[in-house]
């Protein structure tokens, strides 16, 4: 299918392969011309591309023309940019890549051989092979060194004036949304910079209204090319579903469905594409639907009715993501983050209408999230290969369960299931950092000093209330950037701008009852949380975790006055840590 949708992209560029990149560009070029059967009179191709005369014995390249061709195959797998990378290790990160990270975003067709891609794109060739590389362990220096020339190339490619780029192109910056290169700090992660370019790329070339796109392109495209509607709808839908979760992890407006989506009479093409696609294109469309609804329900509306107005939506919202077939535990970590995310709206309504089962559910969705994630990761190694927004989603959920730590009805909830799930959470960060120095690494750092922190949330009258939240502007992620302007003043010693500024849910008369949440979490039977099914996952306990070990008690003792600006967007000097902390 892959090759079908590739030649059928040919229809869409006359000049697909420009010589943008001298060397490399210019042996494919040959390449191609050997494959047609001829060569230009007396000249052939050296290592960098130039002309020089032709050798004369039967065994050279030149007077052999089928020894040529493997031999420029070889070296376009072996070089990019002065970037060596050995055949075999191209094809074992090749292989890499579609066994761990390829189930998490399928929009490329399983079987699809490196020589095969590589005649067609270079970018998605080489994005595929940088991302098999992130923990290849046999040299990690491939990916360090390949990162920088990608991107590089995909910029090139993003703005190419000449042979548009399209489906290859896309597939190539949605690898990179969801596996980046290495950032130290949020502030320099360029995912949702680079997702945005992909959705503008689609809509410019007519994924975004489905059909073979002829409405788009000024060749003459064929109607019947099923394979190539096939490519469109699943590269359309892993683009959705990744603008949207980078949207909501980072705290910024969603696309809508009523805004964007596929045409009723095609659902039968979108239908074809894999389960796993389907299921998180439903769930972004509720969740999307969801928080801005929700966000913007509570800015139209007087303070004092807006739990009146956002209650029932949010019932409505998590029914619907209740009712999601979810078929694995991925599903299911998922799932608990949109749901976890649309409660966070509570949090924003007057405090004498947050009820004790809302923290409940709360509560239960922070911990089950980190529950799942936890599960898959001892299982599968979910936290190695897992795409980025999911550490901003157990960033949300571990936030969550230490504000309600610190909140004044702390004690009717199961603080030692909250906890574990906020040093499971701390786990998982250090499993998805490929260094000691990237931003998972920090996340890992400033959860443990915002867990361990007692003067976080004091309020002005010196009262601990780990309910007051004092931002709302990043939809769902308001209260996770609340958390971390309060880690800049305590920690960091810096103004913090919100001081000053009263919590928009300031304490009122509050109608909370001393009796255990756990009461009150049948309140709303169809929306409180789920049993666990016997069998699906497995919880691990206190005596899982080491709280004593020295990398959690050093963790402590670091000078975090040494840092300024948000902990998650800034560099980090970690010399003064412990030699073994990392």
């Amino acid at each position: 299918m892959f090759q079908v949708s590739l030649e059928a992209d040919a229809m869409f560029n006359d000049r697909q392969f420009q010589a943008r990149e001298a060397p490399d560009a210019q042996l494919e070029t040959e390449l191609a011309t050997l494959k047609g059967g001829s060569l230009p009179d007396g000249a052939a191709a050296d290592e960098e591309g130039s002309s020089r005369p032709a050798q004369s014995h039967t065994d050279s390249p030149r007077s052999n023309p089928d020894l040529k061709s493997r031999h420029l195959e070889a070296k376009l797998a072996q070089s990019f940019n002065g970037v060596h990378v050995d055949d075999e290790d191209v094809e074992a990160c090749w292989a890499l890549f579609f066994r761990d990270y390829h189930p998490h975003l399928p929009i490329i067709e399983e079987g699809l051989s490196s020589v095969a891609c590589r005649s067609h794109s270079r970018l998605l060739f080489w994005t595929i092979v940088m991302t098999g590389a992130r923990r290849y362990s046999r040299d990690r220096a491939i990916f360090a060194a390949l990162s920088p020339e990608v991107y590089e190339f995909a910029k090139v490619e993003v703005f190419a004036r000449e042979g548009w780029p399209f489906l290859h192109t896309i597939m190539a910056i949605l690898i990179l949304c969801n596996w980046p290169a290495q950032f130290p700090t949020i502030d320099s992660d360029t995912s949702q910079v680079l997702a945005g370019a992909a959705l503008g790329l689609a809509m410019r070339t007519g994924l975004h209204d489905a059909g073979n796109g002829q409405e788009f392109c000024r060749y003459r495209v064929s109607t019947q090319n099923t394979e190539l509607l096939k490519a469109r709808a699943r590269v359309w839908s892993g683009l959705l579903v990744v603008y949207q979760h980078l949207s909501f992890a980072h705290g910024t407006p969603p696309i809508t469905k009523q805004g964007i989506g596929y045409n009723n009479h095609l659902r039968e093409v979108f239908e074809q594409i894999p389960d796993s696609l389907k299921f998180q294109d439903q769930l972004s469309n509720i969740q999307s639907e969801a928080l801005t609804t929700l966000h913007w329900i509570r800015r139209d509306t007087p303070f004092k009715d807006q739990a009146n107005a956002i209650d029932p939506l949010i019932n409505r919202y998590l029914r619907l993501l209740d009712g999601l077939s979810s078929t694995t535990k991925v599903d299911t970590f998922f799932i608990k983050s949109a749901s976890l995310q649309v409660c966070s709206y509570y949090l924003m309504c007057p405090r004498d209408t947050i009820q004790p089962s809302y923290l409940a559910l709360l509560f239960d969705y922070a911990c089950g999230a980190i529950e799942a994630a936890d599960d898959l990761d001892r299982r599968n190694d979910f936290a190695k290969y897992a795409p980025l927004y999911v550490s901003y989603y157990v960033q949300n959920a571990a936030q969550f369960l230490i504000r309600l730590g610190h909140c004044k009805y702390s004690d009717s909830l199961n603080l030692v299931r909250g906890k574990r799930g906020i040093f499971n959470a701390i786990r998982l960060f250090r499993g998805m950092s490929l260094d000691g120095s990237d931003t998972h690494m920090r996340s890992a750092a400033v959860t443990s000093q915002l867990w361990s922190s007692s003067k976080l949330f004091l309020n002005k009258k010196g009262e601990v209330d780990g309910l007051a939240v004092r931002c709302s502007g990043r939809y769902a992620m308001s209260v996770a950037h609340d958390c971390w302007w309060r880690w800049r003043s305590e920690f960091a010693g810096l103004d913090d701008p919100f001081a000053d500024t009263d919590p928009i849910n300031p304490i009122g008369t509050e109608i909370y009852s001393k009796a255990p949440i756990s009461t009150y979490t049948n309140m709303t039977p169809s929306v409180g949380p789920q049993s666990r099914v016997e069998g699906e996952g497995v919880y691990y306990g206190l005596e899982d975790i080491d709280f004593s070990a020295p990398e959690y008690q050093q963790l402590m003792q670091f000078d975090w006055t040494q840092l300024s600006g948000n902990p998650l967007e800034m560099e980090m000097d970690t010399a003064s840590l412990p030699a073994n902390f990392w």
